[in-house]
């Protein structure tokens, strides 16, 4: 439903459709942030949090150029049609090949781990229980 939205100022070229899409990336943008950032944290150790953040956002600045130079060669080389579709095909080819890879290394028979509130020597510790 959602790459329908998101294709849809692909095949009319009306510039609502444009404003809905942008409007709808921006509405689910906050909320996929924080789900990948509790994501990436619940998969490292504290001590490597700052590096892994670090590698994330660096990879997301790369992605957004990468995307800038996709979208200017496809403006220059087609239809702004053309070059939404693309860069909607893209996201979603993407977002496919990530979701398949956080299946395929996922251990199922491992209990979820919480961090726990801090010890009071500052160091953590992990529970199968959740914080309350």
């Amino acid at each position: 439903m959602f790459a329908a939205a998101f294709a849809l100022p692909a095949l009319t070229s009306q510039p609502w459709s444009f404003a809905t899409a942008f409007a709808l990336g921006g509405l689910l943008f906050s909320p996929l942030m924080v789900i990948r950032n509790l994501a990436l944290q619940s998969r490292l150790p504290q001590a490597a949090w700052a590096t892994g953040f670090s590698v994330l956002y660096a990879a997301a600045g790369l992605g957004y150029g990468v995307a800038g130079l996709m979208a200017a060669v496809l403006l220059h080389t087609s239809t702004p049609s053309t070059a939404f579709l693309a860069c909607v095909l893209t996201t979603m080819l993407i977002g496919t090949l990530s979701l398949a890879g956080e299946h395929a290394t996922r251990d199922t028979s491992a209990a979820p781990t919480f961090a726990a509130p801090p010890e009071p020597d500052g160091t953590t510790r992990r529970t199968d229980t959740p914080p309350t």
